[in-house]
């Protein structure tokens, strides 16, 4: 569902979906595992971006250091995190739901 504008497919918002059948319900979870997904590599990286500039801001401070130390940590962890769940999950729909 969607429509098309300069080459471009635009699709309709989940939410705005007719979920009657299982193949219509399995799509609209499709979809919101990928938005949820999206939003968190925007996250991740926003959080990359935070440690990096506490990083160069610290001016040897040892506690700002730490501090952008463990947001790059989890930042990294986290985005590894993202890309395991999603490729268990497209593994999962591919084998059993679809």
């Amino acid at each position: 569902m969607g429509f098309n504008i300069g080459g471009y497919n635009i699709r309709i918002p989940f939410s705005l979906r007719n979920i009657s059948s299982m193949p219509d319900f399995l799509q609209w979870i499709i979809d919101i595992l990928g938005y949820m997904i999206i939003l968190s590599i925007v996250v991740a990286v926003a959080m990359l971006i935070y440690s990096g500039i506490t990083y160069i801001t610290s001016s040897g401070d040892e506690e700002k250091i730490r501090k952008a130390g463990g947001a790059l940590t989890a930042a990294i962890v986290g985005l590894v995190v993202v890309f395991v769940i999603r490729v268990f999950l497209l593994f999962i729909l591919n084998t059993f739901l679809l």
